[in-house]
């Protein structure tokens, strides 16, 4: 089976939910339009699903999908079907943010933005819907592993890739564990899971489950460049002639409790997702933590602009 693209999504806003796309532009910071968005508490940290699991139900579209750096957003309660639309925010003050200790600066949405995520989410405290500060620059208290200005307020990677078979055979082995346990007399469902519990970028089809941590990179099949036909394709920056591009997967992405959320519905699941992906693939360096996907980065031509990747879109894989 070839190897290829499977699906693509992107995330405007930090930890709410996402939506598929048939392409995308890739940036060195990600998708363009990837978690551009932000709430935060009122001291600028970052809030996310881990501790305020409905954020899953108000889903973030672009009103000009075509500039997302600069389009308002359209935050929609998918509970309620109510709906509200936020300007990129110019004139109500700036705040330096927070992600796992990183410093983001950035641009603070309109007070009745700020009240209306605030009531949605039935926080206990005045929360602040922000936008990044696209004129400086995240402050990564961890640069060697993805890049001095990686990303904007996604967790630490510009990139998460995942395998779709692998989601199907943790869909397989909750199959397995419901069965076994159907005639307890506490037996809860457990219904499967999907792409959306997993968040990523990037979505591959045609390599077995977990295969994806076994190869250093993945780029077009039509425009790919093999180390072993031309070294220069390993040694970055590529050449401004080259129109091809590079994913390079870095590390395995270590999953918390926010994968057994219900992207639908918003409650967190008791659930075996977690004790069944630590056993299917555990994190190198500790076997009880589960991983799921891989951190990435991307390699572009020198002067490129645009540059998009496409659903089904085939690929050759590197070892």
């Amino acid at each position: 089976m070839t190897v290829s693209i499977h699906s693509l999504w992107l995330y405007p806003v930090k930890s709410l939910a996402g939506f598929e796309v048939d392409k995308a532009v890739l940036t060195p910071k990600g998708l363009l339009g990837d978690r551009i968005w932000m709430v935060v508490k009122p001291c600028g940290t970052m809030l996310t699903q881990r501790k305020a699991p409905q954020m899953a139900c108000i889903e973030a579209r672009f009103t000009q999908p075509d500039s997302p750096l600069t389009s308002p957003i359209l935050l929609i309660d998918t509970r309620d079907n109510s709906h509200i639309t936020v300007p990129q925010p110019t004139h109500h003050g700036m705040l330096d943010t927070s992600v796992h200790g990183d410093t983001c600066p950035a641009n603070i949405a309109s007070d009745i933005a700020n009240a209306w995520i605030t009531q949605k989410i039935n926080a206990n405290m005045r929360l602040k819907l922000v936008a990044f500060n696209q004129q400086q620059a995240r402050n990564m208290t961890n640069p060697a592993r993805f890049g001095s200005d990686a990303t904007h307020f996604a967790d630490a990677a510009p990139f998460l890739v995942a395998n779709k078979h692998s989601v199907d055979a943790i869909n397989k082995e909750m199959d397995v564990f419901t069965r076994a346990i159907s005639q307890a007399p506490d037996a809860q469902k457990h219904t499967q899971v999907g792409i959306p519990h997993f968040r990523p970028n990037i979505v591959i089809e045609g390599l077995r489950a977990f295969d994806e941590h076994n190869y250093t990179s993945f780029a077009p099949e039509n425009k790919s460049i093999s180390a072993k036909n031309n070294p220069e394709f390993n040694n970055d920056p590529l050449s401004s002639n080259n129109v091809s591009w590079r994913i390079s997967l870095i590390d395995h992405c270590q999953r918390c409790s926010m994968i057994t959320n219900n992207p639908q519905t918003g409650v967190m699941q008791k659930s075996p997702l977690f004790q069944i992906i630590a056993r299917l693939n555990p994190m190198p360096n500790n076997p009880k933590a589960p991983a799921f996907g891989v951190n990435a980065t991307v390699t572009l031509p020198k002067n490129a602009s645009n540059i998009t990747v496409s659903k089904h879109q085939p690929l050759q894989l590197l070892v």
